[in-house]
């Protein structure tokens, strides 16, 4: 018997024995009836290829704006290991440590300045392009597949097209899920398992939350795939996988962990990792906004993606499963790639449940576009009595309308930014790109810190311009490069001594985030002299130790 495959005919033969034996609904369930319809020919499919490579041009035609919180966090964290400094010990960060290591690699191949982060993060987004369009295949046609990505690279990518770890977690999740539904790889279980866990590992070591996640979906995932083996040595091969997955995760996940706890200490890094994210980031910060929301700085993202879709991926996830129960109770058939892309779309969703914004959703969406995917193409494939060819017109202009919106919500984004950021101008970190007030206060900042020799000079931004330490240049002396109200009394105080006691050049406040009774603001005002105010109603107000003047 042959089943048609994406990527050509596989023949999967079928004994009268175990036919008798009740084995064939099994067999038959590896299958994948949606991608048997796709009319996949055997010669390989290069349109993700050239669809990653549009994704990576048209992201590099952005201009160079360098988020001054979460992007330059990560970055100046990158340069500080670059410099010998080791985290959780010399500075905080409450994220596991992959993303960090691996800038400051690209930092030490490329040099310390933007550009090179830029076009690194940007391939990533493109192999995160190409991986989607990849896993789509398994499930729906190649035009389904393509609306998938230019929907992903137009509606959800520019949403926060900064060098995050987030970006990095989508493209590992996206791997490892190719692993796992790898035709290539399914005589080589064990092979398999093992890729798959070291990359659920690795994404742990990169951000905790989405590595718990990604591992639980991964041992479903490699049950499901035992399962639909047959039901005999259903257990020991469902065994041999989780516990190859289990070695391989912790292969990778070990030494990684391991070096920071030896560099740092197990105290340390616990603390940073594990309680300060329970007791303060789940306490104070998450939860704050219902999915699909966004902050009160951050509203113009719903102008530039579809804030109405992000919010309906739940409704989508469910419709995907009603379909696929449906079909199950009349056909006693189930498509095994539909149900565990499905259930990774759900585990996906829940790892951001901590902070479901819009921000965090654009993060996941590859997962529920998927499952988009696989409906219109079940929509436009629909064979159903006497409404067949009605769900067959439907779908094909959806998929149309779906193409024209995904292409000129893209141009309209590249539009919006470019002309939103005009101006180019020098740094010590590479040419950036902003509005004209970007610059002058840049300039302003950094001319009020002239009177310090850039190789001794200090500065701690607050609360959370990070920035500052990558273009001024300066160095902070202090653990911390965000600091925000739901950190703990300690760790304002750790920066409070440090200003008491002047081991600090300047202290630059962003006062539009900052109350009057903060106590850094209060210990900037009594132990330094106010330098200057720079930009509109003073937005950042530079103070310097007194014997500097």
């Amino acid at each position: 018997m042959a089943h048609r495959r994406g990527d050509g005919w596989r023949t999967v033969p079928v004994s009268v024995e175990l036919r008798e034996a009740g084995h064939a609904p099994a067999l038959e369930a590896i299958a994948d009836d949606a991608a048997a319809r796709t009319r996949v020919h055997p010669r390989a499919d290069h349109l993700g290829i050239l669809l990653g490579l549009g994704v990576f041009a048209y992201l590099l035609a952005y201009p160079r704006v360098l988020n001054i919180s979460d992007e330059s966090v990560v970055l100046y964290a990158a340069k500080r290991i670059l410099e010998g400094q080791v985290i959780y010990r010399d500075f905080f960060e409450f994220l596991t440590p992959v993303s960090f290591y691996f800038f400051a690699l690209v930092y030490a191949v490329a040099g310390v300045s933007f550009l090179p982060v830029r076009i690194v993060m940007a391939a990533i987004n493109a192999g995160s392009g190409m991986l989607l369009y990849g896993l789509a295949r398994k499930v729906a046609g190649r035009a389904e597949a393509a609306l998938a990505v230019v929907a992903f690279a137009a509606g959800y990518l520019p949403a926060w097209n900064v060098v995050s770890p987030h970006w990095l977690s989508t493209a590992l999740c996206l791997a490892t899920a190719t692993v796992v539904l790898s035709d290539g790889l399914r005589d080589a279980p064990r092979a398999r398992a093992a890729i798959g866990g070291a990359l659920a590992g690795l994404t742990f070591c990169n951000q905790q939350q989405r590595g718990v996640f990604l591992g639980a979906w991964l041992l479903v995932a490699l049950a499901i795939a035992a399962a639909a083996g047959g039901r005999d040595g259903w257990r020991q091969r469902c065994g041999a996988a989780l516990a190859w997955a289990t070695v391989g995760g912790f292969a990778v996940a070990l030494p990684i962990l391991g070096y920071c706890v030896w560099r740092a200490s197990p105290e340390k890094m616990f603390a940073a990792v594990y309680t300060f994210v329970t007791k303060n980031y789940a306490g104070r910060i998450a939860g704050a906004v219902r999915w699909g929301g966004t902050w009160w700085i951050g509203h113009h993202l719903e102008s530039v993606s579809w804030a109405w879709a992000a919010k309906a991926f739940p409704l989508l996830l469910g419709a995907e499963a009603i379909v696929l129960l449906g079909g199950w109770l009349v056909t006693r058939r189930a498509s095994v790639a539909r149900a565990t892309l499905l259930i990774l779309a759900v585990a996906m969703c829940a790892s951001i449940l901590y902070f479901p914004d819009l921000v965090h959703i654009a993060f996941i969406a590859p997962f529920p576009l998927i499952v988009a995917a696989a409906l219109l193409h079940e929509l436009r494939t629909a064979r159903v009595p006497r409404v067949g060819t009605l769900m067959r017109t439907v779908g094909g202009i959806a998929l149309a309308v779906g193409f024209v919106g995904a292409l000129h919500r893209g141009a309209s984004n590249l539009f919006f930014y470019r002309q939103l950021h005009p101006v180019r101008y020098a740094t010590a970190f590479g040419t950036l790109a902003g509005a004209t007030e970007t610059q002058q206060v840049y300039e302003g900042l950094r001319d009020a810190m002239q009177i310090v020799p850039t190789e001794r000079r200090t500065l701690f931004s607050y609360p959370s311009d990070a920035s500052l330490y990558l273009t001024v240049p300066a160095r902070n002396p202090t653990p911390f490069s965000l600091l925000l109200r739901s950190y703990d009394a300690e760790q304002y105080q750790q920066v409070v001594d440090a200003i008491e006691r002047r081991q600090i050049d300047f202290v630059a406040i962003l006062a539009a985030f900052v109350r009057p009774d903060d106590p850094v603001v209060k210990a900037a005002q009594d132990n330094y002299v106010e330098r200057a105010k720079i930009g509109s109603w003073g937005l950042y107000r530079v103070y310097a130790r007194p014997d500097l003047q």
